[in-house]
């Protein structure tokens, strides 16, 4: 039972650890992955299960994302340590931490989609931006990251961005934006 309280006490502390850095850290690397696209994307193991089933999580969280995980180690833990105080079996502590951690999740994963939903719908969707046509604000190095404007709906959003062919564009050229990663933009001279 004492090395059973360790695994499970050290699976609670991994996860909670991971759930604390990910939400602290969790808008920083998605800032930063607007720069660096691709270097980061071991922290969405969503990326990971090429699963070919067309799944519309509208745009919230996936059911992979290193939040939902954390939280699904960290009740699979913190359930294991209740399972062994109540002196359950191994194989029993641990379907009961993987049934606890799947309803805790799936309800997480729900609450975090619905708050997502339920932001403003003035915000843009950045794939609707595409073929849109911008104005360079800041200049674009070769193969670098500079800003573009975007009006659109009556609205003027302003976007880094990087061109598609990693060429310079000078300071008020007009752009098309070809593609989107993250926030990015990634634009054509018009």
């Amino acid at each position: 039972m004492e090395l059973q309280m360790i695994a499970f006490l050290s699976i609670f502390a991994v996860g909670f650890l991971f759930t604390i850095i990910s939400f602290i850290l969790g808008e920083l690397f998605d800032g930063v992955e607007d720069v660096f696209h691709g270097v980061f994307d071991f922290f969405h193991l969503d990326s990971l299960f090429d699963v070919d089933v067309d799944v519309d999580h509208g745009g919230g969280a996936s059911v992979f994302s290193p939040r939902v995980i954390s939280v699904f180690v960290m009740i699979f833990g913190a359930t294991g340590i209740v399972a062994t105080i109540q002196e359950l079996g191994m194989l029993s502590s641990i379907l009961v931490s993987i049934f606890v951690g799947l309803i805790v999740a799936a309800i997480f994963y729900s609450i975090f989609n619905w708050i997502y939903r339920q932001q403003s719908t003035s915000v843009v969707n950045n794939n609707s931006l595409i073929n849109h046509v911008g104005t360079v604000k800041t200049e674009i190095p070769a193969h670098g990251v500079g800003e573009v404007t975007v009006d659109y709906v009556g609205s003027r959003m302003t976007r880094s961005a990087k061109s598609k062919d990693g060429r310079k564009i000078a300071i008020n050229a007009n752009v098309i934006v070809r593609e989107i990663r993250g926030h990015m933009v990634i634009v054509d001279p018009q």
